[in-house]
């Protein structure tokens, strides 16, 4: 099956090499995140593939608002982790 790696940083890479632009064909391939991915990472993604952040008529506005958080510290009392997500 195909992966692509998704990095902290926003990036995404396919066979060792960053995709550098056409990012929507790898929207079926499988996916393994980089060690320290966080939500801020997810959002810095659309900032790398402008076409990824047309994907959802909501995403703009929740662009806006991650753009407007700090650099760091965000956290909130409302959202509770305890564990990953993993494809069984």
């Amino acid at each position: 099956m195909n992966t692509i790696i998704l990095h902290t940083d926003g990036q995404i890479s396919h066979n060792g090499n960053i995709v550098e632009s056409e990012a929507l064909m790898f929207l079926p391939f499988k996916i393994e995140l980089e060690d320290g991915f966080t939500l801020r990472s997810y959002f810095r993604m659309p900032q790398r593939y402008p076409l990824l952040g047309k994907l959802s008529m909501f995403f703009p506005g929740l662009m806006k608002q991650y753009l407007k958080s700090p650099a760091s510290g965000c956290v909130s009392d409302g959202i509770g982790h305890s564990g990953t997500v993993q494809n069984r």
